[in-house]
């Protein structure tokens, strides 16, 4: 089985279709560059893969995935879009299901590198080949056709120019204090802080941002926003930029700052960023999402308050085309549990 979630999967795994452009023969600069993915060799099983590998206890799925190909191939990688799900039984008879996503080798300088633990590589025993491949010889030489599938895929988001790709992540700030608990109600609604599960979410969410390569950050400048961003920025360095149009009280005076503002964002993006905003806000920046996406795209999105939940966030996959019609050629729903 393929494509759709077990959802009583007794075994959980994430990995990655790594794939890289190369020039397509000697004279490659004048000529069209030909994709390459990476695949492993497992001794145990004699197969050729792409590389992935189960969850540890409390890890996300994309924590996983990028830990994973570290593990097995010693390269360093962000996420782009979702490739979905495989599904099927071992050979125990449990159900398996492994989310994979298309990846690009990061660079060793990159700040989302300071974010990761450092992890240890899997013996050769395990993986003892991997190898950049042409797509098109990868499709006859991977052992199995979950696989070969999950390649197809690959290549039908090249083909549309949907595979090199930047991220937009909108996310609402995690889970703050009650307003009429925040100094008995008479708090200033701006430093009203997170509440102890909203610090945890704000920790989790540093390898959720990390695993999309995030390297730039822009925030509502109110306390509980900037909270949500700052383990990041901290660990990675990455500036956190703050925007005053971007908090409530400035969304009710001048809606249409907000909406003009992350209309040129999705039009001009050109780092992968994260931007923490409010729920009340949420309205603004959907508006212009669903005019640069696709229909099938944005009906994932919630229709109604409270839209996203407290450190939940949309993860946006833009085509590097600036094109303003259908920029966003994916849209992920992230709620920073150990599922997406």
């Amino acid at each position: 089985m393929a494509g759709k979630e077990i959802t009583d999967a007794r075994v959980w795994a994430a990995g990655a279709i790594i794939w890289r452009e190369n020039p397509a023969g000697r004279n490659g600069a004048t000529r069209a560059k030909r994709l390459e993915v990476l695949v492993v060799h497992r001794p145990r099983w004699r197969d050729w893969s792409f590389p992935k590998g189960k969850l540890k206890p409390y890890e996300t799925m994309r924590a996983c995935a990028v830990r994973e190909i570290r593990e097995e191939t010693r390269l360093d990688i962000v996420l782009g879009v979702s490739l979905g799900w495989q599904n099927y039984f071992l050979s125990d008879g449990k159900k398996k299901a492994v989310h994979f996503w298309a990846a690009r080798v990061v660079d060793a300088k990159s700040p989302v590198l300071r974010a990761r633990k450092k992890v240890k590589p899997a013996p050769k025993h395990e993986i003892d080949q991997i190898m950049w491949i042409p797509a098109e010889i990868a499709l006859g030489k991977l052992t199995y056709e979950r696989d070969v599938r999950m390649l197809r895929k690959l290549l039908k988001f090249q083909k549309a120019d949907a595979l090199d790709t930047q991220t937009l992540i909108v996310l609402r700030h995690a889970k703050a204090i009650k307003r009429d608990s925040w100094k008995k109600g008479k708090g200033p609604e701006h430093t009203r802080p997170l509440a102890r599960s909203g610090e945890a979410r704000a920790q989790m969410l540093v390898s959720e941002l990390s695993a999309y390569g995030i390297d730039s950050l822009r925030t509502s400048p109110w306390r509980r926003c900037v909270s949500t961003l700052e383990p990041y920025a901290k660990l990675t360095g990455v500036n956190l930029r703050r925007k005053n149009g971007m908090t409530e009280r400035s969304y009710v005076h001048d809606a249409n700052w907000l909406s003009n503002y992350f209309r040129e964002m999705i039009g001009g993006l050109q780092k992968n960023r994260a931007i923490c905003i409010h729920r009340p806000t949420i309205p603004g920046y959907l508006q212009q999402i669903k005019s640069a996406a696709a229909k099938k795209q944005f009906v994932k999105i919630p229709q109604q308050d409270p839209w996203l939940e407290p450190g939940q966030m949309i993860v946006l996959h833009l085509t590097k085309k600036l094109a303003p019609k259908h920029r966003i050629v994916q849209i992920e729903i992230v709620n920073s549990d150990f599922r997406s």
